[in-house]
């Protein structure tokens, strides 16, 4: 399946997922299928993966590379929002 990592608030609440390989990002439903495997069904990242609303963001954080899949509005670790205050749509 290759390797992912769950980005999550202080609380705990899914906001995003790390993958290794874009290929997991081109197989439609597997992030899905992802977030219900490990229990996350009812997260924002869930939804906004259904509908539309995420973003698909380089991994320029650490040097594992790979991309973030986050929830519209919210930081991939290491990201800042343009001067405007908005995020590039990804």
């Amino acid at each position: 399946m290759g390797d992912y990592s769950f980005v999550k608030d202080s609380g705990g609440t899914v906001l995003g997922i790390w993958v290794a390989d874009t290929t997991m990002l081109d197989q439609g439903g597997l992030l899905e299928a992802l977030l219900v495997k490990d229990g996350h069904s009812e997260s924002p990242l869930f939804e906004a993966i259904v509908t539309g609303q995420h973003r698909i963001v380089p991994n320029e954080y650490d040097s594992n590379g790979g991309f973030f899949v986050m929830v519209a509005f919210h930081n991939a670790p290491g990201e800042v929002p343009q001067a405007d205050g908005h995020y590039p749509r990804g």
